[in-house]
């Protein structure tokens, strides 16, 4: 991310691989490179850095960055057309059936109409490094629930739609961490 006064933000490791790129650029020797990068590796949180004559850094001791969940960042849009585009894996060439019109004229349209589709935003427990989807069993109309970082969660109920027993009642869970999938019965 860089900054209005011109200086840049990324982590440590890439910041480095920035520095050796822009000294390679600039030609300087291979001890120059190795000295600079050294420099960086045995300096303390805070610490100022000068590396060349127009380029310093400074290790701000960030540990860890994660998205801002505590506001309704995300359009109801976009809970709607991930919902609308797992309930099509599921449904298959039966999500071209009429019934499903309404959704697909408001998704081409961009604009939600409360009255064929409400979308709830929830939050559960704290962050997690999981992404999930599920459709909710037990439900009067077809119910879709989304979570993202495993605390930010939509319900997405497609009102004029029943539920029945055509859809396949999986739960598709991503872990962020490991980088696995999978999908569990529910």
């Amino acid at each position: 991310m860089k900054l209005e006064d011109g200086s840049i933000i990324q982590p440590l490791e890439d910041a480095k691989k920035s520095i050796e790129r822009k000294l390679r650029k600039e030609r300087f020797n291979e001890g120059e490179i190795i000295n600079a990068l050294s420099k960086i590796d045995n300096s303390s949180v805070e610490e100022e850095i000068q590396i060349t004559e127009e380029t310093k850094i400074v290790n701000r001791g960030i540990y860890s960055i994660r998205p801002d969940l505590t506001e309704d960042n995300i359009s109801d849009m976009i809970p709607l057309m991930i919902s609308y585009e797992y309930l099509a894996c599921n449904l298959g060439p039966n999500i071209y059936h009429e019934v499903y019109d309404d959704i697909r004229n408001m998704i081409l349209s961009d604009e939600l109409n409360t009255n064929i589709v409400k979308v709830e935003h929830l939050t559960s427990g704290e962050y997690n490094p999981f992404h999930g989807i599920a459709i909710k069993p037990n439900e009067p109309c077809i119910s879709i629930i989304i979570r993202l970082f495993g605390w930010l969660t939509y319900s997405v109920k497609f009102l004029q739609i029943p539920s029945t027993n055509n859809l396949i009642q999986l739960e598709y869970i991503h872990n962020l961490e490991k980088c696995e999938e999978y999908f569990q019965e529910l």
